[in-house]
């Protein structure tokens, strides 16, 4: 089984530009999200097939995490919860997630950055279901907290690097 490195965190953190880093630098083929418009049965799919892949692969978001925070957040239901199969069969894989978080005052500066409809309007809801889910993870798999602002992209090559 090969490494697989999952990137999570609110729009706005550095998830894509550390991703495509961690891409180029240790030569990772980068999956990104499906987004939110295909199907439950689409989505689990695409996340069983990348999981099962014998490659290293990083995961610029995750369908999974990205559905239970914003699909409950901005759409008042998830097709997920931590309930679920694919979430077993994720931790069964035992990935490297990596929860992008900087500071509040860093996130909210999202400047003329388009972002998804509700998100700057939901943002401390965001936030707070982000870092819950967060320490929730932490009871069943390694997750790694990266800022931007203290953790230089040459350190997360290490780190990551060390993990694979």
């Amino acid at each position: 089984m090969n490494k697989k490195i999952i990137i999570i965190g609110m729009d706005n953190t550095g998830k894509t530009t550390l991703a495509e880093t961690l891409s180029k630098e240790l030569n990772l083929k980068l999956i990104k999200s499906t987004g939110p418009k295909v199907t439950k049965v689409a989505m689990i799919s695409n996340m069983l097939e990348n999981l099962e892949s014998s490659e290293d692969l990083i995961f610029e978001r995750y369908n999974l995490f990205e559905e239970i925070i914003y699909g409950n957040i901005l759409r008042g239901e998830s097709k997920f919860s931590l309930e679920d199969y694919i979430y077993k069969q994720t931790i069964l894989h035992k990935p490297l997630i990596i929860y992008c978080r900087p500071t509040k005052e860093k996130i909210f500066k999202f400047g003329s950055r388009e972002q998804m409809e509700g998100v700057i309007e939901e943002k401390e809801k965001l936030l707070e279901a982000w870092d819950k889910l967060y320490l929730k993870l932490q009871e069943d798999i390694e997750v790694y907290r990266y800022d931007f602002d203290i953790q230089t992209f040459d350190f997360m090559v290490k780190y990551v690097a060390n993990k694979l």
